[in-house]
């Protein structure tokens, strides 16, 4: 993707197009490093060329900031100058359709690329406050049984309410030296928690209330109270994009003071 201008663009106003938010985002990471990791897929040795890896990639995370279809996408990068300016896409090159969108999205995802670049840009961060971790899995699986996998090795404590709670989830957190902040439950041998493992829900829960504001704005803000593709690998890179945009967004607040 060239910084060079065209020459339809030479003679725009600067002005035009420009958007504070995608600015900030633009410049807050090496995009560089994003692009080496999407490009790594095999290109088709016929047919006309395929548009910068990067440029996809950035238009995915344009999707998932402005909760946009894949037919809305399409439309967004004609129609506003400053997508186009974000992906990299010149003023006079054609812009991907629904289609390629929606064939670049699924190859990603199968080759783990949204995750790679989820981790990268997460590296690249070093703001508190942002998703760390994220796993997408089917109806069928409980949180409990992923929960070791969410885990890095560096925290302090881990806090959790109590569709976490397992006896060999919090061995693991002690073997860790990871302090154990999972809420108890209720089961079939206590039907009543005693006062001690109550307060201790109260507090654990007052402390881990920040982090439901994420999938709040999820919901509200992103669009993703429910799923919106009909597979696990497209539903996967939808949200992981969330993730990564949830987490841009964030340390640009951050970064603003």
């Amino acid at each position: 993707m060239s910084d060079q201008l065209s020459l339809a663009e030479a003679f725009l106003d600067p002005r035009l197009g420009t958007n504070a938010k995608l600015a900030r985002i633009d410049e807050l990471i090496d995009w560089g490093r994003l692009g080496l990791l999407a490009g790594k897929l095999r290109q088709a040795q016929t047919g006309r060329p395929p548009y910068a890896a990067l440029s996809m990639l950035k238009a995915l995370y344009l999707q998932a900031l402005y909760d946009l279809s894949d037919p809305g996408l399409e439309e967004a990068l004609l129609d506003r100058l400053s997508f186009r300016r974000f992906c990299g896409f010149a003023l006079d090159g054609g812009t991907p359709d629904e289609t390629t969108l929606c064939r670049f999205r699924l190859a990603q995802a199968q080759a783990g690329v949204l995750e790679a670049c989820f981790a990268e840009i997460g590296a690249q961060l070093s703001a508190k406050g942002l998703i760390r971790t994220a796993i997408v899995t089917s109806a069928r699986t409980q949180d409990v049984e992923i929960a070791p996998m969410l885990i890095c090795g560096d925290e302090a404590a881990v806090y959790a309410d109590r569709g976490y709670e397992s006896k060999v989830h919090r061995a693991g957190l002690l073997a860790q030296g990871i302090k154990d902040r999972i809420m108890h439950r209720r089961h079939k041998h206590i039907a009543v928690l005693p006062a001690w493992q109550q307060r201790r829900n109260a507090l654990i829960a007052r402390r881990r209330a920040p982090v439901e504001a994420v999938f709040s704005a999820m919901k509200r803000l992103y669009g993703k109270a429910r799923t919106r593709c009909h597979s696990l690998a497209a539903n996967t890179a939808d949200l992981i994009a969330f993730a990564t945009v949830y987490n841009l967004r964030r340390a640009t607040i951050i970064a603003a003071g």
